[in-house]
């Protein structure tokens, strides 16, 4: 299996000792994926069926530093409604804010009323955002985690 890396460095959007870093692997990985989501089954290390991250929401001040996300991305594309597909199952998504920072994560789960249920049961459960369960913002220090099946 061939590891590829690549490090990307532009002060004027990465900023305070955070790195942007894309790693992909070259070659069929699917089966050490499926291995190691079995080992955390088997082991109950994984209450809530995290399979993987689906979405990184990054909030951007204004025009020119979204430009400079997608100078920073090349050759990747970031669409009209700022996203950026990094694969088939994982994306970044671009949001207006008034602070530069990432604003949300999403995570894809095997079965959302089971992670509800988890969530509820630890009392975790934030609100419902369409196909999306938050985690209670109150009990993640302000970082927003949803949490999404499809």
């Amino acid at each position: 299996m061939t590891y590829f890396t690549s490090y990307r460095y532009d002060t004027s959007i990465i900023r305070q000792n955070i790195y942007f870093n894309i790693a992909s692997v070259s070659g069929d990985n699917k089966k050490t994926e499926d291995s190691l989501r079995s080992v955390m089954q088997m082991k109950n290390k994984n209450p809530l069926g995290i399979e993987s991250i689906k979405e990184i929401r990054i909030g951007y001040t204004g025009k020119d530093y979204l430009e400079k996300w997608a100078d920073l991305v090349k050759p990747s594309v970031i669409s009209k409604t700022g996203l950026w597909k990094i694969n088939d199952d994982q994306s970044v998504r671009f949001v207006s804010s008034n602070i530069r920072e990432v604003k949300s994560i999403v995570f894809k789960v095997r079965s959302l009323n089971k992670a509800k249920t988890w969530l509820k049961e630890n009392q975790l459960l934030g609100d419902n955002y369409g196909a999306e369960t938050g985690l209670d913002i109150s009990k993640t220090f302000g970082l927003i985690i949803f949490l999404s099946e499809e």
